[in-house]
């Protein structure tokens, strides 16, 4: 179990399959989940696609939650399938 508090979806080539609603779940069990972050994520995405166009790097940023699973779901209403290059699990900074 660790803290985290996000996740950054790499979607590089595969922008326009970005889901058109998320919702993110944290679980230190795997049994009872709680949902943390629920949204339509475009305009993060155009952001990251504006900011990074190679990789559009999608970061979720939730309130800092103890999580041993993470679990990610798109909304039934996707015209295509979905698709990330890469995932990362946010840590919060180490305080100094």
């Amino acid at each position: 179990v660790r803290s985290i508090e996000g996740v950054q979806l790499s979607l590089g080539p595969y922008a326009f399959a970005y889901p058109r609603h998320l919702t993110v779940a944290t679980s230190t069990d795997g049994v009872t989940w709680r949902d943390v972050w629920a949204g339509r994520p475009a305009s993060a995405v155009l952001g990251a696609a504006l900011d990074v166009p190679a990789a559009v790097p999608l970061r979720i940023a939730v309130s800092a939650t103890a999580a041993r699973y993470v679990r990610m779901t798109a909304g039934a209403a996707a015209p295509h399938p979905w698709a990330i290059a890469e995932l990362t699990v946010l840590r919060p900074a180490p305080v100094r």
